[in-house]
C-alpha cells in the first residue's frame, strides 16, 4: 500500500478507442476495442490519470493492492506477489 494516499479517486472499465500504453505492466497490450480500467486521482503531486490492462487491474486486486502507486506499479506487484508466496509457503 502507498504511504501518499490519493486525495481523490476514480476507477472506471471503459472500452478503448485507440491503442494505449498499460502503465501498470508497462506494455502496448490495449488495444482499440479492448476493455481497461481508466484509473484517475488526486495525489501530493497534482492530477493524474492512468491506463490499465484488466489482467493488471485483476491481478492487483488478487493481492488486494487497493491504493496504488501508479509509477512503478509493476515493481509493487511484484513485492505483494512475494510476501503472498512467502506467507503462502510459510503456512
Amino acid at each position: 500500500m502507498s504511504d501518499n494516499p490519493a486525495k481523490a479517486y476514480v476507477e472506471r472499465v471503459r472500452r478503448a478507442r485507440k491503442d494505449h500504453w498499460c502503465d501498470g505492466c508497462q506494455c502496448a497490450c490495449i488495444k482499440r476495442g479492448d476493455h481497461y480500467v481508466r484509473i484517475s486521482g488526486v495525489w501530493d503531486g497534482g492530477p493524474a490519470s492512468y491506463a490499465w490492462c484488466l489482467e493488471m487491474q485483476e491481478l492487483a486486486a488478487s493481492v488486494k493492492i487497493t491504493d496504488y502507486v501508479l509509477v512503478g506499479a509493476r515493481a509493487q506487484l511484484v513485492d505483494a506477489l512475494a510476501e503472498n508466496v512467502l506467507e503462502f509457503s510459510n503456512t
